[in-house]
This record gives structure tokens, sequence and C-alpha cells, in this order.
């Protein structure tokens, strides 16, 4: 166990899975251009999607969402949202705790997340059950703690199919979906982080795109000098690098950027 007095100088033997998922949170609840739907580490939102209704900007929450679907449905550790006029960028990001951990077929099982199987509802297949009229600034109180009145409605199972259904109903061709992976190197922690082989990693990214074409975003995630200051790799396809969630995801990365 350790002591109080020690908690002002501790640094974690090692990050894992767990220090990828609190990189990106940390680095997306910095401000930029992404809506922050889901994470997954703590202060994550753990069980609930708040996504931004095109237009309107109202936001719509998915809570109780299932933690564990079924073994060819993946459920996202971070999915991040850029409205672009009507059309929805939905960014779904896999973490695992090393690049060897990267499964077969990783776009479609979290795409299936959100679409659906026979076997498995789709979150899109799913009612809201929350609404807010517009985006806060201010942090909103942590799920389970406390209500928040007169910022969330709860859309009762009798209201409009329109407020509890639009996700369902949205056109598909409005709806981009983008993947992605991230990871924690090996070694995790650095002296330096110029030390880093960064044309090696890169590689190692490349081939694993080749062999998902369907995967966008490759994150890779260290950590170094005296006080374990996050750092970051990235590769996107080219589909990815060309469009505005590509704009928005860099912005959000920036500070921790390895390869800007």
């Amino acid at each position: 166990m350790i002591q109080i007095n020690s908690l002002v100088t501790y640094l974690p033997t090692s990050h894992g899975e767990h220090g990828v998922d609190a990189t990106l949170h940390m680095l997306c609840m910095s401000g930029g251009p992404l809506h922050e739907v889901f994470s997954n580490p703590p202060g994550g939102s753990w069980t609930q999607f708040d996504l931004i209704r095109p237009r309107t900007e109202d936001v719509y929450r998915w809570d109780h969402i299932p933690r564990e679907p079924k073994a060819l449905v993946k459920r996202p550790d971070l999915v991040l949202q850029l409205n672009d006029g009507d059309n929805m960028n939905l960014l779904s990001v896999e973490s695992k705790l090393n690049f060897q951990a990267a499964e077969e077929n990783m776009s479609e099982k979290l795409m299936r997340y959100f679409a659906g199987t026979p076997e498995f509802t789709g979150l899109k297949q799913k009612p809201a059950w929350h609404s807010r009229k517009g985006l806060i600034a201010e942090p909103e109180i942590i799920e389970g703690v406390s209500a928040t009145p007169q910022r969330w409605q709860v859309l009762a199972p009798d209201a409009s199919e329109n407020e509890r259904y639009w996700f369902r109903d949205y056109p598909e061709q409005k709806i981009i979906f983008w993947s992605g992976f991230a990871y924690a190197l090996a070694p995790e922690v650095y002296e330096d982080a110029t030390t880093v082989n960064q044309d090696k990693i890169l590689r190692e990214m490349g081939v694993l795109q080749n062999s998902q074409p369907d995967l966008d975003v490759v994150i890779a995630i260290g950590w170094a000098g005296k006080f374990h200051e996050p750092f970051i790799l990235r590769s996107y396809s080219k589909r990815f690098a060309s469009s505005k969630m590509f704009e928005g995801l860099d912005a959000h990365l920036k500070p921790a950027l390895l390869n800007p």
C-alpha cells in the first residue's frame, strides 16, 4: 500500500492499456473540435454514449450499454464525434496492452457495435433514454453520483420516435464510421523520447494497416522522462488523412505528438 505522503512523487511501474485509455481521454478532454462520445478509463463514461444530433446540437444519451458484447462485436474503448453539416463522423478506437495484441477484423467488429448483428442489438437500434438541449461547457456531475436537474431530460418510453430513435432513422449515407487501434509501446518508458526508433514503429503500423485496410487510425503511446510524460506516434489511412476528422484528431493529439 502506498503512503499518502508518497502520492505526490508516485509513478507507476507500468502504464499498459489503462495508460493508453487515460492518455487519450486526457487529450480529448483538454479542448479541441471533437466530441468525446464514450471513453473507458477512470474518468470516462464507462457505460454511456453521448451523441450530438446534427444541426440541433442537442445531446442524446444511451446508458446501461452492454459491457461485453458477443465475440464478433467489439465495444470501443473510445468514440469521438465530429459533425459536418448533416454528416456525422464517428471514430471508434480499440486499445490494447501492446502491438502484438492487435486482433483481426478490428474495424468490422467495432462497426458492429453500432450496426448490430442477428445476435446482438447494435447501439443504432437502441432508443436514447436522455437528452440535453445544446452543449454544456462546464463538467457535469459524474453518472451515478447525483442527478443534473434542468439539464438532462428523461425520454419516456412513450416519447416520440423522432426523439428516442433519431439515430436509428438517421440516413446511413450521412454517417461516416472510422476505426482505430491504440496500444502501448514496448518498452513503455524511455529516458528521452528522442531515442525512440520511430521508423521501426511506423513500419509496424504500416504492416498492420496493409493487413487491415479498413483500419483508419493506428496510435502508439509511450512515456518519457522523469515524470513519464506521454508521447504519441500515429499513422492514418489515405482516406482518413484527407478528412476533416483527421484535422480534428490531430488537434487533440498535438500536445503529445512525436511525429507532427
